[in-house]
């Protein structure tokens, strides 16, 4: 019995590792300050203590550049990897991923396109 009680409190806290965890803060857009000029990139998504997330640009000798998200997505630990959230809530993508980051530029005002 006292072996079954051993088995069922490891495997709880086995699970419970696994899950997501604390929240980690990304660099987002303001309402303020919605976004700039963004180059073409594609690399790998990793955490980084400072922004909570960044690519190491294929495109630019490996450098590696803090990404900036739009306002009102959220960062969690799942693991060793960051999850990033949409203002929704969904996970839209995680460190370790390849990703392709858009080039164009986002207005700094609103209005319509120029």
């Amino acid at each position: 019995m006292m072996r079954r009680a051993v088995l069922v409190l490891a495997l709880l806290a086995t699970v419970a590792a696994c899950g997501p965890g604390e929240p980690v803060a990304l660099l987002t857009a303001s309402t303020e300050n919605p976004g700039c000029y963004l180059a073409n990139t594609t690399g790998m998504l990793i955490v980084d203590p400072e922004a909570g997330t960044a690519i190491v640009s294929e495109d630019m000798a490996k450098t590696t550049v803090p990404v900036r998200w739009p306002a009102g997505y959220t960062g969690r630990m799942n693991g060793d990897q960051v999850e990033v959230l949409d203002s929704a809530g969904r996970v839209v993508t995680h460190t370790g991923q390849r990703i392709e980051l858009l080039g164009g530029t986002t207005p700094t005002t609103p209005g319509p396109p120029a």
